[in-house]
């Protein structure tokens, strides 16, 4: 998929990311889903392209990093990121911040229009939850900014000035005029029926009350990211108990897993 093989072998989210719109075959509005993410629910076309025609994308109740300069490395692209959409609009976004816009009760209603109006608008960050994204849209920002994606392509590991596919491509759509398609925000809170974000860690009790939480919810969109220690052991009990968990949750395997890792029983090393 890499317009450029010579970077191979690439490491990074952001830049394999860069290079959905180029699979062959692919359709025009594709669903797109990491490796930590699952569907808990049944989903439906609605929940995605509503009968309104705009196309919905899902954020989280935090606010965007907007530094570049220090911070955690993904935060700093998302900033990054944040600025190449500020360029790409023709304006520079004021400090400040409008928060009435993203109180509850009408977000998913005026967020677009105070996008596009009202200058430094707090922006929420894209949620971590499966997306769904029109090749067209990518391609056309592929064209407005070759330099930025070719750079990211070029990333073998994550960096600070990465393009983040999903900061680029939520912001660009909300807050510059689109002739094809509008972008519906919709605010998803943690820890919901809607979405659930957990991180594989800690104790055993730790990872049973997870587990006990996450299956009360029964959340839509749910992530377990793994946050264990690089030195975790094969037999290490919160590994050996989430995978007990998604096996019962998710008991058949997909056409594309490998059986034999897929059905390996808990506790024993992949």
């Amino acid at each position: 998929m890499f317009p450029e093989p010579g970077v191979l072998p690439v490491f990074n989210s952001c830049a394999i990311e860069l290079n959905l719109h180029l699979i062959p075959g692919l359709a025009r509005r594709f669903l797109y889903l990491n490796d930590d993410l699952f569907l808990g629910r049944d989903i439906t076309p609605a929940d995605y392209l509503p009968a309104s025609g705009r196309q919905r994308f899902y954020f989280e109740p935090n606010p965007l990093s907007r530094t570049v300069a220090s911070g955690p490395v993904h935060d700093r692209a998302y900033a990054h990121t944040a600025a190449i959409v500020d360029r790409l609009a023709g304006r520079c976004l004021l400090r400040g911040t409008s928060r009435g816009a993203y109180g509850r009760s009408g977000f998913a209603r005026i967020v677009p229009l105070l996008l596009r109006r009202l200058p430094g608008l707090l922006r929420l960050l894209p949620a971590h939850v499966p997306q769904l994204y029109d090749r067209g849209v990518l391609c056309e920002l592929e064209r407005l900014l070759p330099a930025a994606f070719a750079a990211t392509r070029a990333h073998r590991f994550r960096a600070a000035d990465d393009l983040v596919l999903r900061v680029l491509y939520a912001f660009s759509l909300a807050e510059r005029a689109h002739p094809e398609l509008e972008l519906e925000a919709v605010r998803l809170d943690w820890c919901s029926g809607d979405y659930h974000f957990v991180r594989m860690q800690g104790s055993p009790a730790d990872a049973g009350a997870a587990i006990a939480r996450t299956t009360a919810l029964n959340p839509r969109f749910l992530c377990v990211n793994d946050d264990l220690d690089d030195d975790t052991r094969p037999g290490d009990p919160v590994p050996s108990l989430w995978r007990r968990y998604l096996r019962s949750r998710y008991p058949v395997p997909s056409p594309f897993e490998r059986v034999e890792n897929a059905m390996r029983p808990a506790g024993t090393a992949a």
